[in-house]
């Protein structure tokens, strides 16, 4: 096979390595010894020239490395990485992930078909203004899906996140429109997710922070200010049942609830290029409380045993976890509902902006768009009378930095005082004043929680069609005074498992809860469980079907225990009733 000669350009000059197409790209990293200044690094090893796209006269740009990474380079650590520049005839070069990128999961669907439109605004003729016959005018082209007139004009406070994606990539372009290298504007990620954190193994070679720190690996000053767009747009209730059961707990108890929301992400046509959180269940996990606070069982463990189940029932129905739900309501003394939220006191509470930041890292969304890999959250909070609501970039950076803690104040977030092993850069809030100027100041020691708010519309469809349904009255997991047990499933299940109508047993398996009961008790196998899933979304109703079903091993198993009685009582708990209304 020939060779080829791949030209490195550094602040050293032009020079020229000459490989096998078929080479790893370390060979030409170990030649050069370079790091990268621009986007896309060739990394990791492993992967040929020729796999990578990159041919016979091909150019990248590099930076020298420091003398102890040359070291560490010819010893096959840390090695030099590359980016990918322009060809002798200046067409675009393939884009190669950087090594946190490239380990994202794979693309949703639903942003593929996004990132495809270009969600331009068709706009009416002008009957005063619009004479030509043909193509389109100033008065009447359509408007780009950031234009910000039409945003003031239906009143959308907040961009979709593909829309703001092509505003930032329409600016990168128009910027490098001007510079010698059109590649790297339409090329580079865009997104950077914000970071302050101290940089651990600062190359200055000082000892590292706490004993010493510099302005390379100190992180940058936090300047607040409301984020300009939104990850979700609108949160979606397939049914308002799902609400209304939600809240019969806390009408029964007087206790604070919490669950989470599974469902799945459409299209949302009301804003241009939105997005839509369409929620089919809500799921309660093991939780504590009283008539103020909710404790919930293994919301800091990713792995918690009872949410991996109610995880692994969402997916054989094709759900994920979209969000969290939680009330903060109080009784009257006329048997209404106190109004505590509102514009004079507080939406969302320091504490519950905390928490949703830990919650929305946890839940990061992935994407190649950014240079680390992930951008945001797509797990909205929405809390009843009903608020839907995210919190910002900035809330997840400075939450991951251990920056903030609630104050005594619920409608104000305390920046930390420094401290021994601490370092707390400074705090910048950015507001337009009474004149329609902005202004900066301090936000120490305290800052208003609407720095955080990111605010999603919501509401449910005018003709429901949801995938799960409450024609079965089967009892919601780990609420007070309920007894859960394989005896339960015994009286609510088995008449009509035991029966052949495929209506029947089709109606009683497409409820959430049933499906999580089930599942607890671990005799069906995963298989198995999806095929129950693809059922009740999209499968035949008909005899054929049930055929299918009570062939399966676990299933014959399932009726067999149900059949013998099988129990695994757990005590119920003893928990005071209340009388209220939502």
């Amino acid at each position: 096979m020939d060779r080829q000669i791949i030209r490195v350009r550094s602040k050293e000059g032009m020079h020229r390595v000459t490989v096998e197409p078929t080479d790893d790209v370390f060979a030409l990293r170990s030649k050069a010894a370079r790091q990268p200044s621009g986007a896309d690094p060739l990394d990791p090893s492993g992967v040929s020239f020729a796999e990578l796209g990159i041919k016979h006269g091909d150019m990248l740009y590099a930076q020298l490395l420091s003398k102890d990474a040359m070291s560490e380079v010819s010893k096959g650590k840390q090695p030099a990485t590359i980016t990918t520049a322009t060809t002798e005839e200046d067409a675009p070069m393939p884009t190669v992930k950087a090594a946190a990128a490239a380990n994202t999961a794979a693309k949703d669907p639903l942003d593929e078909e996004l990132e495809r439109l270009d969600g331009r605004i068709p706009q009416p003729r002008d009957p005063r203004l619009c004479h030509h016959t043909k193509g389109v005018c100033t008065y009447c082209m359509p408007l780009e899906p950031y234009d910000e007139k039409y945003r003031e004009s239906k009143n959308i406070k907040h961009l979709s996140f593909h829309a703001y994606l092509k505003k930032l990539k329409a600016a990168a372009n128009q910027a490098s429109a001007k510079q010698f290298s059109k590649w790297h504007g339409i090329h580079a990620r865009p997104l950077t997710m914000p970071d302050y954190r101290v940089k651990p193994n600062c190359p200055n070679g000082h000892a590292p922070w706490p004993k010493s720190i510099c302005s390379r690996c100190q992180p940058n000053a936090v300047t607040l200010k409301r984020q300009e767009f939104r990850m979700v747009d609108h949160v979606e209730f397939s049914s308002q049942m799902i609400i209304d059961r939600f809240l019969d707990a806390w009408r029964l108890s007087g206790l604070q609830r919490f669950g989470w929301l599974y469902g799945r992400y459409e299209r949302y046509d009301a804003v241009p290029l939105g997005i839509k959180a369409v929620v089919e269940a809500i799921y309660e996990p093991r939780q504590t409380g009283d008539a103020l606070w909710v404790e919930v069982a293994g919301v800091e463990d990713p792995d918690y045993e009872g949410d991996c189940r109610a995880d692994d029932v969402a997916a054989a129905c094709g759900l994920v976890r979209v969000g969290m739900i939680w009330t903060d309501l109080t009784n009257d003394s006329l048997g209404g509902v106190i109004c505590k939220r509102h514009v004079k006191s507080f939406f969302m509470s320091a504490q519950e902006c905390q928490f949703a930041a830990a919650i929305q890292r946890r839940y990061e969304y992935t994407t190649d768009q950014s240079s680390s890999g992930v951008f945001g959250s797509r797990n909205p909070q929405r809390q009843i009378e009903v608020n839907a609501y995210q919190v910002s970039n900035e809330a997840m950076a400075m939450s991951e930095a251990d920056l903030i803690e609630p104050s005594v104040n619920p409608s104000m977030l305390r920046v930390k005082p420094e401290a021994p092993g601490r370092y707390i850069p400074d705090v910048f809030y950015s507001r337009t004043n009474e004149y329609g100027a902005q202004e900066s100041g301090s936000a120490k020691p305290c800052f208003p929680v609407e720095y955080w708010l990111v605010t999603l519309t919501h509401g449910a469809p005018t003709n429901p069609s949801p995938l799960f349904n409450d024609r079965h009255a089967f009892p919601i997991e780990h609420r007070p005074l309920r007894r859960e047990d394989a005896a339960e499933l015994h009286h609510h299940l088995l008449p009509v498992l035991r029966s052949s109508d495929p209506a029947a047993i089709h109606a009683l398996l497409a409820n959430f809860h049933v499906l999580l009961s089930i599942s607890n008790l671990a005799i069906l196998s995963k298989d198995e469980l999806a095929w129950i899933g693809q059922w009740i979304r999209a499968g035949p109703v008909d005899a054929a079907s049930i055929a299918t079903l009570q062939a399966m091993p676990g299933w014959q198993t399932l009726i067999a225990l149900l059949n013998e009685g099988w129990t695994v009582a757990v005590s119920p708990l003893h928990l005071p009733q209340r009388n209220a209304h939502a």
